[in-house]
């Protein structure tokens, strides 16, 4: 690629100052790999991954924060023994500055669960969560919802296929509940990658999942998948979108614009002679709208990030190879597909992965890269003007970290002393969800005491899902009916009250059922027999 110099007057450099992208991170380390990015309230920059500190040893997850120019501030180190390595894959930054991170850790059989940790404004550990699930567990994306809690985006691979779970946690770390999405016979092995709070406060998990062409056949290709919950994990509708050839199952991220209409950066077309970078468009109530193709050059090409510069232009970044050959890039076009500017990257062939838009409507982009030369991964930090332009050099002071009291110390490492949920229980036991009545038969006194969660399930939209309480918000009452469903009690429950005592002796021989009511729903059953 031919280079443009062109002289100025001396005039003229303060007023441009030279742009200073890409920035690069990991040379003092073996390897460096980033996986996910945002714009903290201070116009920094926060990066999340994993790195391996000596030769041949385990990733350490890491979070770096950066200035607005990309140099390094601080940085926190996630490890703990008995753990194999770790990984960051997810990180928000709530509105008291503080970060909220999720990630993956590895143990040495293999196995692996999901985590997350929420620190301080100062980059300290304020609480962390294990998420135990036997297998192969994950957490991906999350968020922090309108109420002050998060949403976490998890994957765990059950009976050799991937399952999307959806964690839902409130702003102390506390698990009120989660949710399991199985599939029936039209698709299954769906796995999540992005998680998008919506204009209009609900969640939208994309992802793929491999799609059965005809029932019963087993025939089929791994498409598209979108899926629409409301706050409480309510699922409201699924798409997926499959054309007559293959489609590329590696979906990027999912944006909106302000009439509610998604985007999506991937690829679609026929594995011969190549899939092309695209992205998909839908309505808000998950009608495929279009599918647009806006790299179709070289042998194949996807996409992976979108981002919007504004409403109406579009920010993507993907790969693309001509034979055996891979480039980077990243395109400017409108939301009807028109191209309006490409820009190659130093990524050799390797995706602009991650995007995120600045508050001054400039485009952050996260890659990683492999260096021959030395044998090493590291990642590559971006930053875009309107024009897919680097963007220039910031040299006006400005404060960061200004939620946190004092001077943020430069390096530190996390230890991963995390409280530890079982996960897995309350699918191996969907009884412990139920109301504990004892004694059982009764001649007097009984107790009812409340279960530990309230398992959930639902089948509606293809789906199958089971979801998981571990608190009920709200007023509630265990109610007594008979076998005619003639209500004979009632007892309320107060704030906190996990049992409730009451005397029989005076009620008829029989049996009868007791129900756990909040919000107007029966959440637990028990029975309840009376004898003399």
């Amino acid at each position: 690629m031919k280079k443009l110099f062109i002289l100025l007057p001396l005039f003229f450099i303060p007023l441009l100052s030279l742009a200073q992208w890409p920035k690069t991170y990991g040379h003092n380390t073996f390897d460096a790999i980033g996986r996910n990015l945002i714009n903290s309230y201070d116009d920094g920059i926060v990066i999340v991954g994993s790195e391996r500190l000596v030769s041949n040893g385990p990733l350490v997850g890491y979070l770096r924060k950066t200035d607005i120019n990309g140099v390094e501030k601080w940085k926190r180190y996630f490890s703990s023994e008995g753990i194999s390595s770790s990984t960051l894959l997810g990180v928000s930054n709530p509105k008291d500055g503080s970060y909220f991170l999720s990630g993956q850790l590895l143990y040495p059989n293999n196995n692996s669960n999901g985590f997350a940790i929420k620190l301080n404004a100062c980059g300290e550990k304020e609480w962390c969560t294990i998420f135990d699930i036997p297998g192969y567990s994950y957490c991906f994306q999350n968020l922090q919802l309108p109420d002050g809690g998060y949403m976490i985006l998890a994957g765990h691979q059950q009976y050799s296929y991937d399952r999307i779970w959806l964690y839902r946690l409130d702003s102390l770390g506390n698990q009120l509940w989660q949710k399991c999405m199985d599939p029936d016979t039209n698709y299954f092995d769906e796995t999540g990658y992005n998680l998008l709070l919506t204009n209009d406060s609900c969640l939208l998990v994309t992802g793929f999942n491999f799609y059965i062409r005809e029932p019963g056949s087993g025939l089929g290709w791994y498409s598209p998948l979108w899926v629409k919950f409301d706050i409480e994990g309510n699922q409201l509708w699924d798409l997926t979108w499959y054309g007559d050839g293959f489609v590329h199952g590696d979906c990027g991220q999912t944006i909106q614009d302000a009439k509610g209409n998604y985007f999506m950066a991937g690829a679609d077309g026929f594995q011969e002679p190549g899939m092309k970078a695209s992205f998909y468009k839908f309505t808000p109530e998950g009608i495929p709208i279009k599918l647009v193709k806006v790299y179709e050059q070289g042998t194949a090409s996807s996409a992976s990030s979108i981002t919007f510069y504004q409403d109406s232009t579009l920010f993507i970044g993907g790969q693309y190879a001509i034979g055996n050959t891979g480039y980077s890039m990243v395109i400017k076009c409108d939301t009807t597909g028109n191209v309006i500017k490409t820009k190659d990257v130093p990524l050799y062939g390797f995706p602009v992965a991650y995007s995120a838009l600045t508050s001054d409507n400039k485009v952050l982009a996260l890659g990683e890269r492999y260096l021959n030369s030395s044998s090493h991964w590291e990642t590559c930090l971006f930053k875009f003007n309107q024009n897919l332009d680097y963007d220039s050099t910031y040299t006006v002071p400005r404060t960061y970290d200004s939620l946190c009291p004092y001077a943020v110390t430069p390096t530190a490492t996390i230890n991963l002393d995390c409280i530890t949920v079982d996960t897995e229980e309350s699918i191996k036991k969907p009884e412990g969800s139920r109301l504990k009545v004892f004694p059982l038969p009764a001649t007097g006194a009984v107790t009812i005491a409340l279960p530990e969660y309230y398992v959930m399930e639902e089948n509606k939209f293809h789906i199958k899902t089971t979801t998981t309480y571990f608190q009920l918000n709200g007023a509630k009452s265990i109610e007594i009916v008979n076998l005619l469903g003639q209500k004979t009690a009632t007892y309320n429950l107060a704030d906190g009250q996990t049992s409730v005592d009451f005397d029989v002796s005076n009620w008829a021989p029989g049996m009868y059922l007791a129900r756990l009511i909040c919000k107007g729903k029966v959440w637990a059953q028990g029975k309840v027999m009376v004898v003399r």
